[in-house]
């Protein structure tokens, strides 16, 4: 029987009966799907903690209420610019812009309702 307990991936490889390229080949696609992580070689690397959904689900909620904040501290910013603007071409451009952030804003909200879906 072979004891895993605090040996690295390169000592578990030379020990496991399995060709030392399907071994690597293995922890390579571990590292590609955030399972497996390493420094300069791939054998000396650890296995990384999987987040459970619910953890995944509130960073990507946090995410996007920061980008709402963001978003709209900017429209604040362009109705004061708006009603400071002497030409109505500038007055236009503005409200363009402010369009653009709302739309924006829609987007992200709608992205929020779909985001519980995501990871059950």
């Amino acid at each position: 029987m072979l004891k895993i307990a605090k040996k690295k991936p390169r000592e578990l490889i030379d020990e496991l009966p399995i060709n030392r390229k399907r071994a690597l080949y293995i922890l390579k696609k571990w590292s590609e799907q955030g399972k497996y992580d390493y420094g300069v070689s791939l054998d000396l690397g650890w296995i990384v903690e999987q987040k459970d959904n619910k953890e995944l689900i509130l960073d990507h909620k946090e995410f996007a209420q920061t980008i709402l904040k963001r978003l709209e501290d900017k429209i604040e910013e362009y109705e004061k610019e708006f009603f400071n603007a002497k030409t109505e071409r500038r007055k236009a451009s503005i409200i363009g812009k402010i369009m653009g952030l709302v739309c924006a804003i829609g987007e992200i909200e709608e992205f929020l309702k779909q985001l519980e879906t995501w990871y059950e």
